[in-house]
């Protein structure tokens, strides 16, 4: 079986044979292989991947050129393989990489971090550890500019500093402060603005006896967030600042880590701002619940909207109640209860980490029981996660990505949320407004719900920003972004935010980025009919895509007319066009009085 690396430069081994970036039979051949292998198990269609390699270049032949990179490439990696078993598919207008067929040094990534989350300590630190390993570099570094790998590189130097911390929190609490102050120096050389890092560096300097470099790093850590962000440190950095300004003997105390959330702190593109009386919505469920009965309050919202700036910001405000937080992703599916169990796990931080807690058998009967087709874990499974819930209340129990959380787990939570009915818990979803399962729409029947929409031209008024608005729509990431690139709303988008706004239109897709960059030439409202023409494509499949791009707010229509939601997304869009692109883009429409000609003319 082919074994394929793209943490750093891409590289494959075949038993004893190696093949590195200069192997694959030139440049077109090994980015082709670098495309197919980031959609692995899916189709590339050929004009997609001509797009890709081209751009405004394509040549005459494109489908010629494209199938005899391809049959190099086949060539250099299987010699003498016949192409229907080759790991580089034929199929009806494209191609595709056979995930079966291979390994890939991210899948391995990804099971190492999930089989950690299940795992005790020590185990648990040495599968990140693993992991860890396996990062050579950011996510094929010799393509820092090519499309189809910006987003996934950003995703992924956002895991490692999560998996860097988690690591480095696991060191503190084996009593290895030496080894946490560099996991943590590791994480900060991908994100220096990885507030959860510095927070770590700063235990495990104190621990290790170097008080004046731990006050050091909650200088520099002050000093990046102004510079980068223009905020000031969480409340709970400055809280650890004070413990160790008066030595407090606890922080010397391996349980020190315990404080630490995987992930605190505020990403590149997210600042909260505004919102206040969400804010204090937040803040009365949790004062609220804690000090009476179990609720259920849900956070909804589209993507990047700022739900969990919100429950961060919401969290600083009630210091001194636990708080026990998880995350779900697509993994979560394949492990049963994990999102629930992860969660839980986390209130017996500072306990002995080599000792079983009820939950790992409670992990194990569910894994058995989804198994056997059940949709529960066993009654005893239950009645001991509800008897962990009570001994350990008050405290806050968060999950992000709902949406994403197993059927088995939403099942569990609604079992807690009857059972526990009377112990003082604060339960908070975080979910997406769409692409909710079917378990999860049940859940949040009960719960109540706070839907964040764009900030408003108040919220931003009050920060003396409201110029943006229109220029944003008032959605917290591109204002985020536009802060720290210090744009302004004048025509010219900042390098930086166009940067965010091409990451973002990639991971809908390539054929969807196709037909929003199509679309930025054209005056508004425009129609999928002429989005086809410009891109001699089917009318129907651009409106499928349209729809696809409505749906998850990048759009909106009236009356099977079109409009871009955010104008800084439509100027993002046309600045990153080529003069030649829009000039092959606006020929097709066959008049120089037509809408995108004018809109070109006054560009």
């Amino acid at each position: 079986m082919l074994e394929f690396s793209v943490f750093g430069e891409i590289h494959v081994q075949d038993g004893d044979r190696h093949l590195g970036p200069r192997d694959l039979g030139g440049i077109k051949s090994k980015q082709i292989l670098e495309i197919l292998l980031l959609n692995r198990g899916h189709t590339v269609s050929k004009d997609s991947l001509a797009d890709f390699l081209w751009g405004d270049s394509l040549p005459t032949d494109y489908f010629g050129a494209l199938e005899s990179h391809v049959s190099v490439l086949r060539g250099r990696l299987q010699p003498g393989t016949k192409v229907r078993q080759s790991v580089i598919r034929t199929e009806p207008g494209g191609y595709r990489f056979v995930a079966e067929q291979a390994t890939v040094d991210l899948d391995r990534f990804d099971a190492l971090v999930a089989d950690a989350g299940r795992a005790r300590a020590p185990r648990s630190r040495q599968l990140l550890t693993a992991a860890l390993e396996l990062v050579k570099g950011d996510v094929l570094e010799d393509e820092p500019d090519a499309e189809w790998s910006c987003a996934l590189r950003e995703r992924y130097q956002a895991r490692c500093v999560e998996v860097c911390v988690a690591a480095a929190e696991a060191a503190l609490r084996a009593g290895q402060a030496d080894a946490a102050l560099r996991l943590a120096d590791q994480a900060l050389a991908i994100d220096h603005v990885a507030e959860a890092a510095y927070r770590t560096a700063m235990v495990a300097a104190y621990q290790l006896g170097r008080y004046d470099g731990a006050l050091d790093t909650f200088e520099r850590c002050k000093a990046v967030l102004a510079a980068e962000l223009g905020v000031e440190p969480l409340e709970e950095t400055v809280a650890l600042y004070e413990a160790v300004s008066r030595r407090d003997p606890r922080l010397s105390h391996p349980s020190a880590a315990g404080g630490l959330r995987l992930g605190a702190g505020r990403g590149k593109a997210e600042q909260f701002l505004g919102r206040s009386e969400e804010l204090a919505r937040v803040v009365g469920h949790v004062q609220t619940a804690v000090t009476g009965r179990l609720s259920v309050l849900v956070v909804q919202g589209e993507a990047g909207v700022g739900k969990s700036a919100l429950v961060d910001a919401a969290l600083t405000r009630v210091n001194g109640t636990p708080v026990a937080r998880t995350a779900c992703s697509g993994l979560d599916r394949d492990f049963p209860c994990l999102a629930v169990v992860a969660s839980l796990q986390k209130l017996f931080d500072g306990e002995d980490g080599e000792r079983p807690t009820p939950l790992d058998d409670v992990l194990l009967a569910a894994s058995v029981s989804a198994a056997s087709g059940k949709t529960l874990p066993p009654p005893w499974a239950l009645d001991s996660m509800a008897a962990i819930v009570r001994e350990h209340a008050p405290f806050v129990l968060v999950v992000d990505g709902l949406e994403g959380a197993d059927d088995m787990s939403l099942a569990v939570l609604e079992h807690l949320r009857v059972a526990c009915a009377d112990a003082p818990v604060a339960l908070i979803g975080v979910t997406r407004d769409h692409g909710a399962t079917a378990g999860a729409t049940s859940l949040l029947e009960g719960a109540a719900r706070l839907e964040l929409g764009p900030l408003t031209p108040g919220d931003l008024e009050t920060s003396n920003i409201v110029e943006l608005h229109a220029h944003t729509g008032g959605h917290p990431l591109y204002v985020s972004a536009m802060l720290q690139a210090g744009g302004s709303a004048g025509d010219s988008v900042p390098k930086p935010v166009g940067e965010l706004v091409a990451a973002r239109s990639r991971a809908f897709g390539p054929r969807e980025h196709r037909v929003l960059r199509a679309a930025a030439v054209l005056s508004e409202p425009f129609t999928a009919a002429t989005v086809a023409h410009l891109l001699d494509d089917d009318a129907g499949e651009v409106a499928e895509v349209l729809d696809k791009l409505c749906a998850h707010r990048v759009l909106w229509s009236t009356e099977g007319r079109f409009s871009f939601r955010h104008r800084v997304v439509r100027d993002s869009l046309f600045q990153m066009l080529s003069p030649a692109r829009r000039r092959l883009l606006t020929s097709r429409l066959g008049s120089p009085h037509t809408a995108g000609q004018r809109r070109l003319e006054a560009a």
